[in-house]
């Protein structure tokens, strides 16, 4: 399948970090960066925020997440070194 590639924009980092973590949960298919602040001079003092990213039709993409994340969330080594997300997928999900 074919790639979608993403951008959402706010005048909030807060707005679009929000969103993000909502996208995230709702469709395990998306990479989603961290939000970045626009650097355009011509823009100077009203910069919006940014995150890129991209969509993968019918498949489950693997995130890196911080390993105190991974350690509140139960996932433990044995089940990263399988490779498998069904072991942690509905972690992810918050169920």
């Amino acid at each position: 399948m074919s790639k979608v590639k993403i951008r959402l924009m706010s005048t909030s980092k807060g707005d679009v970090e929000k969103l993000r973590r909502h996208f995230l949960k709702s469709h395990p298919q998306a990479i989603l960066g961290k939000p970045r602040e626009g650097t355009n001079p011509r823009y100077e003092g009203k910069q919006k925020w940014f995150v890129y990213g991209d969509y993968e039709f019918g498949k489950i993409r693997r995130r890196r997440l911080d390993p105190p994340t991974l350690k509140k969330m139960g996932v433990t080594k044995e089940m990263l070194k399988t490779g498998t997300v069904e072991h942690w997928k509905g972690k992810l999900n918050g169920e």
